[in-house]
């Protein structure tokens, strides 16, 4: 069968730019690449427990194993109710598609994930992005906004590693009577006692609308589970269609989740050997006048604006043994290409200066 000229075009396109994606398999190197911030996706786990669901939550898929664990982790997060969703992007997709409605305002900060672009694109509001992390930038949308105004951030982005300046902007939003949706996918599991989020750590968890926390990050799992009130978990599982059409998560991956949450619930020595592996890589970073981005969380970039000699750092570091990964246009801005570096927990300071010592 022919592939269609437009899409090869497309695909032509960015193999000339330097852009074309590809999948790669770097597990058998020092991992500075993944999410798995404290090793737990490498944790054992062994159930007796079903593997598969049978069908939607709303059909036959419900379990009271899978409702057990909401109400567990509603009240871990101090929310009132819980969804379970199979993955962030889902979650995402339902949550905005459903919630927003014509006369509605949606302001989102302007590095927000695609999901969460995607998702307001599957709604009827009127929609605006605010410069990253702008407080004066979101004061000028807000005062645009009419209907119900819902106000859009990460905790953490994840292309930067910055940190939402989650405070100011709810003292801001709340002077409007916005609605404030946090996503804690880099967050959940790192930050706040237990590793409750960022909303936590500030105590502002009554403040915030929905709250999402993502087991594939930190919890080195699967799914995530959209924190809120009763009404609003009511809300989803009658309107959500990512949630209403889809196989349930199943028992056994419901058991997985549970798992990893309780260890990596205890893992404050963890945590303290992350923020110490973190400070001991932008001090050696800075030292070498390394272009990095601001930030404080196990993301890390250093940035290399030229997609060339991107390419060419990137496999220099593979063949020494070092897994990591670029980002590059349309991920990122032109001029803003990188090598994303995630540290984690499990990286000894000699791999973390082995590193560097490339640069």
């Amino acid at each position: 069968m022919k592939f269609p000229l437009n899409l090869q075009a497309k695909i032509d396109k960015r193999l000339k730019d330097g852009s074309y994606r590809t999948m790669i398999d770097l597990d058998h190197l020092i991992d500075f690449y993944s999410n798995d911030y404290f090793g737990a996706a490498k944790v054992k786990y062994h159930s007796d427990l079903a593997h598969g669901s049978t069908g939607s939550r709303l059909i036959s898929g419900n379990s009271n194993y899978v409702e057990d664990l909401e109400k567990d982790l509603a009240a871990f997060f101090n929310y009132e109710s819980g969804l379970l969703f199979n993955s962030g992007l889902d979650a995402n997709y339902g949550i905005f598609s459903s919630i927003l409605e014509r006369g509605d305002t949606v302001i989102f900060d302007s590095l927000i994930h695609a999901s969460i672009r995607d998702g307001v694109r599957m709604s009827f509001a009127k929609s605006y992005n605010f410069k990253h992390n702008d407080l004066q930038s979101l004061a000028s949308k807000l005062k645009l906004a009419k209907g119900n105004i819902y106000v859009v951030v990460e905790s953490i982005y994840s292309m930067d590693g910055d940190i939402s300046p989650l405070a100011e902007i709810v003292k801001l939003a709340k002077e409007y009577g916005a609605y404030i949706i946090v996503d804690e996918a880099h967050s959940g599991g790192v930050i706040g006692n237990e590793g409750r989020g960022l909303s936590h750590e500030f105590d502002l968890d009554e403040d915030i609308f929905i709250k999402l926390i993502t087991f594939s990050k930190a919890y080195g799992a699967f799914g995530a589970v959209v924190l809120c009130s009763h009404q609003m978990r009511e809300y989803l599982i009658n309107f959500s269609k990512p949630f209403i059409y889809t196989t349930a998560i199943s028992d056994f991956t419901a058991g997985r989740i549970r798992q990893v949450f309780e260890l990596v619930k205890g893992m404050n020595k963890e945590r303290k050997t992350l923020r110490e592996n973190i400070n001991y890589f932008r001090s050696l970073a800075q030292g070498k006048s390394l272009q990095i981005t601001n930030s404080s969380t196990s993301i890390q970039a250093i940035i290399i604006p030229d997609i060339k000699l991107l390419v060419d750092k990137i496999n220099e570091l593979i063949e020494a043994g070092f897994a990591v990964r670029g980002i590059a246009p349309p991920t990122v801005p032109i001029g803003q290409e990188r090598i994303r570096i995630c540290i984690h927990a499990h990286n000894t300071k000699a791999e973390i200066k082995s590193l560097l010592d490339h640069f």
